[in-house]
């Protein structure tokens, strides 16, 4: 089955911000199982394969498209994909956090959280700039371990990307600038060959920026300022890979990467009148680090139908660690001036404020995948075996200081907590947890009547154990010896299977049904934070894998001239985890030592049974005629909490996009209308229902032919400079949240980028 999708190469607010899987055209194949999407641009054909309701972007579209972070992505890429800013973690159909897989390379790329001090992210470690594509599958599969939904699988640049047509040196030079956050950037790659078995490649990319500004409103100190907070930033790459050619058909591979981000903030809505901070006294630095190292062997069949046609083993390394410094000077509590000589120990803490929090995550892993061909006279098998297995050991701590003067057991508190009471650092709230995760599966396509019937059976097996251990700065939580420290682990099956059929060349659907699971993290297992006296936030050592059951039916009818896809899917989950249960001593969940120790009330983690989330997707194209193209798409989806009886905040509105386009050889521009309905399903009363809104972007690229390899990009969003929320953009609890103008997206905003290939 061979499938096109026409993209077109505009600049920065480009093509098929649609969703991916525009393809149409399908004829019958005899290797069914391989289902190459061949993607046209620029006359230009890259064929990649690509499995029913999965989506690729290469390198070019990536580049045409402006996508340079997962914001772009989730606005110019996948439709049904979006990215949370409050978490900063991709959000699939409705799914976030570490409950998408997402990996570099068949890396699992870490999504971190220490739970409860705001320490979390992970995703955004990487420069899309060294990437070469971006996979992508809606719903949980066989050959995707760890993902109770979709997955993402990133792929960085190779020598062989640049060296094309047998080049010795190639080189591919970016810079640019988008005024939404006042960023800059210059990129450059570089590759050759040391040998005809040997090549190299080398990139380095640097970028410089401020804060994403939201829309015009009030500035000023404290709470009730309304513009984000001052940040800058700035943020390194650095990705080095050489390959080997033992033979034509076996390949020796190393890479080592590096990526460093970090940013000075200004917190000034924590500063002043109505805080506890005084004016020009409380900034943070924040920084996110990622180092990896690969060894890889990799191997390729001459004969693309051979019983064994490619497979690889990767080794490998990686090390991430996000940290949060805050330096700041507090005021005097004016409580402790009621009484004179403040006896009651009210006005601390006051002065000196510093708070280090870290959390690291280092992971050891080999990961496996082989596949190949049996039988292709009436019926033909195209078999996947692979699998992963590593080692991790996550740890957190928090350090800092505060003049928190030693307050003796009993002293009375008639005005309410004391500020001391609920300050704790200088302690880990996370236990040192080591971790040992291993998944092996086998998938086989079975194919017949030249592909047009196609049957793809699966299996995943998936184990998993966590270890905390009672030791180091652990010792120094006040809740150490209130709470247990039992291992966790677990293990599933997971079948799947796919039945597709192509009746004509213009039609193919298919449908198919997949089980899915994901181990909880070692911060919703053993998180430990409050003190005695006050309040308690805890994870729970006997919680239970979550999973699902997906079932997805897709249609794509058609040509490339005329075409679409539509896509049906309901995800059922079970042992949804959920951070912030409160919990009473005639609770199940309930720990006796904790009697008498917590008055303001102990939060845990715990399963909910059941979660629901269906939807529909759909997109299609018209090429009107050489020049002119139009392209649409719709996404929508409904979730609830079937435990609680409510919805799930994590589902996104209803959203289409509307694009017409005009190319020629040299030059091309397009218009993109982006709709989005009202959030009117939300879990409570008070969660804000972000109003609908319809925003336009334009964009022009120009390829001079006078210089050749040089592309000038340029485009401006949200041209009528209206504002608007992204609803998933919006918090709906925690403390301090800002005024709801506070997390508007930025007005109007331009973006321009040079490109330059040799």
């Amino acid at each position: 089955m061979l499938f096109s999708l026409r993209t077109s190469c505009i600049g920065t607010s480009t093509v098929l911000a649609i969703t991916l899987p525009v393809w149409a055209y399908s004829q019958t194949t005899a290797i069914p199982a391989q289902q190459l999407h061949e993607i046209r641009v620029h006359g230009q054909v890259l064929t990649v394969p690509t499995e029913d309701g999965s989506s690729l972007l290469q390198r070019q579209q990536l580049q045409e498209r402006s996508i340079t972070n997962w914001e772009d992505f989730s606005k110019r890429g996948e439709l049904g994909v979006h990215y949370n800013r409050q978490n900063k973690s991709v959000n699939v159909r409705g799914v976030d956090a570490d409950r998408v897989k997402t990996r570099v390379d068949g890396v699992p790329l870490p999504w971190l959280t220490d739970g409860a001090r705001g320490v979390q992210g992970g995703l955004n470690a990487l420069s899309f700039e060294s990437l070469s594509s971006i996979g992508f599958k809606g719903n949980a599969d066989t050959v995707r371990s760890g993902a109770v939904t979709g997955s993402l699988n990133l792929s960085t640049l190779s020598p062989k990307d640049l060296l094309t047509d047998d080049k010795a040196f190639g080189a591919l030079i970016n810079s640019s600038y988008h005024s939404a956050d006042y960023s800059r950037n210059l990129n450059a790659t570089v590759a050759g060959k040391l040998s005809d078995q040997s090549r190299w490649l080398l990139h380095a990319g640097i970028r410089r920026g401020d804060q994403i500004h939201n829309y015009d409103g009030q500035g000023g100190y404290g709470p009730q300022r309304t513009l984000v907070n001052p940040l800058s930033f700035k943020e390194n790459n650095l990705m080095l890979k050489l390959e080997h050619d033992l033979t034509v058909n076996h390949q020796l591979e190393f890479s080592g990467e590096r990526f460093h981000y970090e940013a000075d903030i200004q917190n000034l809505r924590d500063q002043g009148t109505g805080t506890s901070f005084l004016l020009g006294k409380n900034n943070s630095h924040e920084t996110t680090k990622r180092e990896r190292i690969l060894l890889g062997y990799n191997y390729q069949s001459h004969d693309p139908t051979a019983p064994i046609t490619s497979g690889h083993i990767k080794t490998w390394w990686q090390q991430m660690q996000l940290q949060s410094h805050q330096i700041a000077e507090r005021n005097p509590d004016a409580r402790g001036f009621i009484i004179p000589g403040d006896p009651l120990r009210y006005q601390f803490p006051y002065g000196n404020y510093e708070r280090d929090n870290r959390n690291k995550e280092t992971t050891y892993g080999v990961t496996t995948e082989w596949n190949g061909f049996i039988g292709q006279t009436h019926t033909a098998h195209n078999w996947s075996l692979g699998g992963d297995w590593y080692l991790s050991r996550t740890e957190q701590s928090s350090q800092g200081y505060d003049n928190c003067p030693p307050i003796p057991p009993g002293l009375a508190a008639p005005f309410g907590p004391r500020a001391c009471d609920l300050l704790h650092t200088g302690q880990a709230d996370i236990p040192r947890v080591d971790g040992n995760t291993f998944a092996i599966w086998l998938q086989d396509t079975i194919s017949w009547n030249e592909g047009r019937y196609a049957l793809t059976p699966g299996l995943r097996f998936d184990s998993y154990s966590y270890k905390p251990k009672n030791g180091g700065e652990y010792l120094d939580n006040p809740n150490a010896t209130l709470s247990e420290l039992s291992n966790n682990s677990g293990s599933r099956f997971s079948p799947s299977l796919r039945a597709s059929f192509s009746p004509t060349e213009a039609v193919s659907m298919y449908i198919s049904y997949a089980y899915g699971f994901k181990a909880p993290s070692p911060s919703q297992l053993y998180l430990n934070y409050g003190a005695p006296g006050t309040y308690l936030t805890v994870g729970n050592p006997s919680l239970r894998p979550e999973t699902s059951r997906g079932l997805e039916l897709g249609l794509d009818v058609g040509d490339k001239q005329l075409g679409g896809a539509l896509r049906f899917f309901h995800n059922n989950y079970r042992n949804f985890i959920d951070t912030d249960y409160a919990v009473t001593p005639n609770d199940p969940n309930w720990n006796n030592a904790w009697n008498g120790q917590y008055p303001m009330g102990v939060t845990m983690a715990v399963n909910k049974s059941r979660a629901r989330i269906y939807g529909i997707e759909a997109s299609g194209q018209w090429q009107l005629n050489t020049n002119w193209y139009t392209q649409a798409a719709i996404t929508w989806a409904r979730g609830k909490d079937t435990t609680a009886g409510q919805p799930l905040n994590s589902i996104a509105p209803l959203q289409s996009r509307l694009l017409a386009g005009y190319e020629q050889t040299s030059w091309g521009a397009e218009a993109q209308l982006n709709l989005v309905a009202k959030r009117s399903r939300v879990a409570n009363a008070d969660d804000f229902q972000a109003p609908g809104y319809s925003t336009t972007d334009l964009s022009f690229w120009w390829k001079p032919q006078i210089v050749k390899g040089l592309h000038l990009q340029a485009g401006v969003y949200n041209l009528f400079d209206k504002k608007y929320w992204e609803a998933l953009n919006v918090p709906t609890g925690g403390r301090n949240l800002a005024p709801v103008d506070y997390y508007s997206e930025p007005g109007r905003a331009f973006r321009l980028a040079l490109t330059y290939s040799y």
